[in-house]
């Protein structure tokens, strides 16, 4: 067996929140923390990963259509049908521009960040899930947050390759430097 060994220095890592903004298209968001940001983007209509339509468009994602509400008796989205119940294999919807698969739908997807700065203890996940089916849940700007140990079947998550970032080794001939004067 082949055993595959990353590059020195790559690791894998959760996206961050900014990174999945990006990922999905978003170009500019407000707010200082992704509940601010969430809630910022509540206000934008429109702001879908497939455009500016509703309901989705075919083969937009995997979300809670009109097959699921009639089996498991949930509210769903009308007019829509992604031929999936519950989950679907990853891939089995187009990818957006930056060539990404299910950037909405299927499972929402946990990322770096916490939210609200991490004073509640909750991360934040991005992305509609197969249980989606509101206009404000499917936007590319809405949020949920979940306890870090908490299993849910509608989340899931993507990784990212990127550089490790190593701290600077403590030096203590560093400490006899002169520190810089406070402005007068």
């Amino acid at each position: 067996m082949r055993q595959h060994v990353l590059p020195e220095g790559l690791h894998y890592r959760l996206p961050t929140d900014a990174e999945w903004s990006h990922a999905v298209g978003l170009s500019a968001e407000t707010g200082v923390s992704p509940r601010a940001k969430s809630n910022a983007g509540r206000n934008l209509h429109g702001a879908y990963p497939w455009g500016g339509s509703w309901p989705p468009p075919a083969l937009s994602g995997n979300y809670l259509d009109e097959d699921a509400e009639r089996k498991l008796g949930w509210p769903g989205i009308d007019g829509y049908s992604d031929g999936f119940i519950t989950t679907s294999p990853v891939g089995s919807f187009p990818a957006n521009n930056c060539g990404l698969f299910d950037m909405s739908g299927n499972v929402s997807e946990w990322c770096e960040d916490w939210d609200n700065e991490g004073s509640d203890g909750l991360r934040v996940l991005r992305g509609g899930n197969w249980t989606s089916y509101s206009f404000s849940s499917l936007l590319s700007t809405a949020r949920l947050n979940r306890a870090p140990y908490q299993r849910c079947t509608a989340c899931g998550f993507r990784v990212v390759l990127a550089p490790k970032i190593v701290p600077p080794e403590r030096n203590d001939a560093n400490d006899n430097l002169p520190k810089p004067s406070k402005p007068k």
